[in-house]
């Protein structure tokens, strides 16, 4: 039996019909990833992650984090002007996410679209296929509560407007007392940080944060009372054979690397996609005509 429930993506039309419903059910999100072989799980974070491939404890794993998020802050300076405010953890970890150092924040997005072309966007091993996690939202937050709730983790009044009110808002004492103090509470959190940054808005993003991090992030997730419900939380399986006709179909809407991550950088980064996807459409034209234009000569 798997963990979670699935559905399986096999044909274009199957995976438009699927997203089309997704898109108008209010509330959820995604998150892409690859196929990994091996014992590589699905659903980790950067940080889990991080300790896994240096083969760190994860009973150490707050230590790590913490050394890592001091010396993001030591240095932060030199190359940002605008920085949060010293112990505005959830800001500095989005810093962190958004220029790729590992905290424990997973990320995850609004758009199904954006999540699939992630998903997509790497060649899997043979066999393998792509994976889109989809989850509702709101059934999270409140299954996250509940179990914050049973070991009062919820007192106080600010505390409650923490947990209780729009997840944009930021309480950084509140934020501290709820995930940073112990007891530790494993559940799967969805926050913002109130200023968010360019890949935020951009990819219309958000995070869920493991309430211990101590335990791997699907153990976490686990916690929920009723995870395999398939209309609370599903794992969409895409055939490795449908890559280049999906990711076609997304960069006809303007889904690409380049518009996710709008500086040169991305741009780079997307070429190999859209070469991967125009390709055949542009043999015709180029295959037998191409050449490299001599110096002072126009292309």
């Amino acid at each position: 039996m798997a963990d979670f429930a699935e559905i399986k993506i096999t044909s274009l039309q199957e995976f438009l019909v699927r997203t089309q419903d997704f898109s108008e059910k209010p509330g959820w999100i995604f998150r892409g990833e690859e196929e990994l072989p091996g014992p590589v799980l699905q659903l980790q974070s950067a940080l889990e992650r991080y300790c896994v491939d240096n083969q760190f404890d994860l009973g150490d794993v707050g230590y790590h984090e913490y050394l890592l998020t001091r010396e993001f802050r030591r240095r932060a300076h030199h190359y940002l002007t605008d920085l949060p405010d010293d112990t505005d953890y959830l800001e500095w970890w989005s810093l962190m996410r958004h220029y790729g150092a590992p905290p424990r924040l997973l990320d995850w997005a609004y758009s199904i679209y954006v999540a699939t072309y992630f998903a997509l966007e790497k060649k899997p091993e043979p066999n393998n296929s792509h994976i889109v996690w989809a989850i509702d939202l709101d059934w999270a937050a409140k299954a996250s509560r509940e179990l914050l709730r049973k070991v009062s983790k919820n007192r106080g009044h600010q505390v409650q407007l923490f947990l209780e009110g729009p997840m944009e808002l930021n309480h950084s004492k509140c934020f501290f007392d709820v995930f940073l103090k112990e007891p530790f509470v494993a559940c799967a959190y969805p926050l913002t940080p109130f200023r968010l940054n360019e890949r935020l808005t951009i990819q219309k993003g958000l995070f869920l944060i493991p309430g211990d991090i101590t335990k791997p992030f699907k153990a976490n997730l686990m916690k929920f009372s009723n995870y395999q419900n398939k209309n609370k939380f599903v794992k969409i399986m895409i055939s490795s054979e449908l890559r280049k006709d999906i990711l076609g179909h997304l960069l006809q809407m303007n889904i690409s690397r380049a518009t996710l991550f709008p500086d040169l950088d991305g741009f780079a980064k997307s070429l190999g996609v859209y070469n991967y996807y125009m390709t055949d459409r542009l043999r015709d034209k180029y295959v037998d005509k191409w050449k490299w234009p001599e110096p002072n000569s126009r292309m």
